[in-house]
């Protein structure tokens, strides 16, 4: 389970990192941040934790894993949010 959490909090992260400027998903990150706003950006690539729990939850479902898991994915996430902001 343990194991679960941490591939569920990672690739939710390195989805994340897709949307950095200049990777390959940065101009449609931009363009949902100028024309859609925050309430969208931070769930999809904005906030590690926000996104955790939707592609947690869309990985678990697609997988047939508990979606709970995503929930202490979000709390991995977290950690590794503060981590890297320090």
């Amino acid at each position: 389970m343990i194991e679960r959490i941490i591939i569920l909090s990672l690739c939710s992260i390195g989805i994340c990192c897709t949307t950095w400027d200049g990777m390959v998903f940065g101009k449609a990150a931009e363009f949902i941040e100028r024309y859609i706003g925050e309430w969208a950006s931070k769930p999809l690539f904005g906030c590690y934790v926000c996104a955790t729990f939707w592609y947690g939850l869309i990985i678990s479902l697609c997988l047939g894993w508990q979606w709970w898991l995503c929930l202490p994915a979000m709390g991995l996430s977290a950690v590794i949010s503060i981590m890297q902001n320090e």
